[in-house]
């Protein structure tokens, strides 16, 4: 029994690798020909954001089934936020703040922790942008709670209703309003809920407390 578990887990890793492949590269090559064509600017554009959804849709399955990675370490929080602010400076549509001056030390994959991060900051530049100016402000803080090392993501938006808060790491469940501009296939929170389930940790959500609005995630590890 053992060993139709173990190979039918690494069918499976056969089998995204395959997905992975096969779906991609005739994206890529359907890109590349669609810069290449002699189309208005406006349909290329148009065109070109449909295939990196599509790319992007790809990602969010693959990582949504991704095998658990089996190696876990120290992993310093307040440290991988300082090396990630830099490429979320980048967007022009988020500003990050970050409050994460102490080494916060989790036991925890450090590809899968940043892989939390990634995912909770662009739920933020989706869905936590200020209708005025189109910015979404983002903070990142890191604590030590008792036997627990905490990464926080914070925005500024309007929040979730509470009674949807605990709806949220469900696959493929959107929020009302937030259908209409949904570019990804639904799994991102979800994403994130398995990635700290495989590292023995646990996800908590909030909304910040009234008179401010916006959503509170707190990756929660054990503390190395």
């Amino acid at each position: 029994m053992v060993r139709d578990l173990r190979q039918l887990d690494d069918d499976r890793v056969v089998m995204l690798a395959g997905i992975s492949h096969d779906l991609r590269t005739p994206l890529t090559r359907l890109r590349l020909e669609t810069e290449m064509s002699p189309m208005d600017t406006v349909t290329r554009d148009a065109m070109i954001a449909d295939i990196e959804q599509m790319d992007a849709i790809i990602g969010q399955f693959l990582n949504y089934a991704r095998p658990p990675l089996e190696t876990v370490e120290p992993v310093d929080l307040s440290a991988l936020v300082h090396d990630a602010v830099g490429v979320y400076a980048a967007h022009d549509d988020v500003r990050v703040h970050v409050r994460a001056n102490e080494p916060v030390m989790a036991v925890a994959n450090r590809m899968e922790v940043q892989r939390i991060l990634d995912n909770l900051v662009e739920n933020a530049r989706r869905y936590a942008k200020d209708e005025q100016s189109g910015m979404a402000v983002v903070e990142i803080s890191t604590r030590v709670d008792d036997k627990e090392a905490v990464l926080t993501v914070a925005d500024h938006g309007n929040g979730v209703p509470d009674g949807q808060l605990s709806l949220l790491t469900r696959p493929f469940y959107r929020l009302d309003s937030s259908r209409s501009e949904a570019k990804g296939a639904g799994l991102g929170m979800s994403i994130v809920n398995r990635i700290m389930q495989r590292n023995g940790g646990r996800l908590v959500l909030a909304n910040r407390a009234l008179p401010a609005t916006g959503l509170v995630v707190s990756a929660c590890f054990r503390r190395a």
